[in-house]
């Protein structure tokens, strides 16, 4: 197989991303880019020049609705992949994915193709004490998921290595599907359509992603390399929010992607 260079990938995901927007307007289905895509929207109009993934979040009656829709796939050689879909899938949220490729990821142990990863935003309690619990409960959840998935299976610390391992055990035995559907009930178990206050819940920086339902309802387009996409209306605030001085690059020795994957052409 021939490997994939950064510049063939990131064109390669800017074929998938369009391919989604426009099914999503078809469709009328809400969506939003999100986390380094939106940051790089706006700072770069594009890509982080380090960075090397795509992010787009929908509410979640959207997300649901474009998993149904788009079962057949987004058109030739673009599929959505989801743990509803197929029980090998690994993760809480979908990927579209170009069907010509094939990705090997070095901390997970799954192979997919270059994709888009597509988040559910979904309801979150109103008080601040009660959207905390409610999120520390979801990070819980998600350690047994990266425990069931991660390839690191030995730490240093014999004690601690033990211990793992017989967790590691336990929840194969409980069930790795099981753990992705507890994430995704726990996160739609608050309503996203009485809700006041959203957010990505299943993936993600935790609780300082939370925003009003309001600021999420209207959006506003921005170029993204070739392509004008779809951006929440609170873009800055949500991303000072996130990220802090959101505008200043970080220092020379941070700017690395935080994926670690190899990509080729399938033969």
């Amino acid at each position: 197989m021939r490997e994939i260079t950064p510049t063939e990938s990131k064109q390669l995901m800017i074929e998938v991303l369009d391919a989604y927007a426009k099914f999503c307007d078809q469709h009328q289905l809400r969506y939003y880019l999100t986390y380094g895509t939106l940051l790089g929207a706006v700072r770069h109009q594009g890509f982080i020049p380090w960075d090397d993934d795509v992010d787009v979040m929908m509410p979640r009656p959207d997300y649901e609705k474009f998993l149904d829709l788009s079962k057949n796939g987004l058109g030739p050689k673009m599929k959505v992949d989801s743990f509803k879909t197929n029980p090998n899938y690994i993760y809480p949220y979908a990927k579209v994915i170009h069907e010509d490729t094939l990705v090997i990821e070095e901390f997970y142990n799954y192979n997919t193709g270059i994709y888009i990863d597509i988040f559910p935003v979904d309801g979150l309690p109103t008080d601040p004490t009660d959207r905390s619990e409610h999120y520390q409960k979801m990070a819980k959840t998600r350690k047994f998921h990266s425990l069931a998935y991660r390839h690191k299976t030995h730490w240093d610390n014999p004690i601690k290595n033990l211990r793992m391992k017989i967790l590691i055990q336990l929840i194969h035995i409980y069930g790795d599907h099981r753990i992705l559907k507890h994430i995704d009930d726990l996160a739609k178990s608050i309503d996203y359509d009485q809700s006041t206050t959203v957010g990505i819940i299943v993936w993600g920086y935790g609780g300082r992603e939370a925003c009003l339902k309001e600021d999420m309802s209207l959006s506003m387009n921005l170029p993204f390399e070739t392509l004008t996409l779809k951006a929440p209306q609170n873009t800055h605030a949500w991303l000072k929010q996130v990220y802090g001085d959101y505008m200043t690059p970080p220092p020379l020795d941070k700017r690395a992607s935080t994926h670690i994957s190899k990509n080729f052409w399938v033969d």
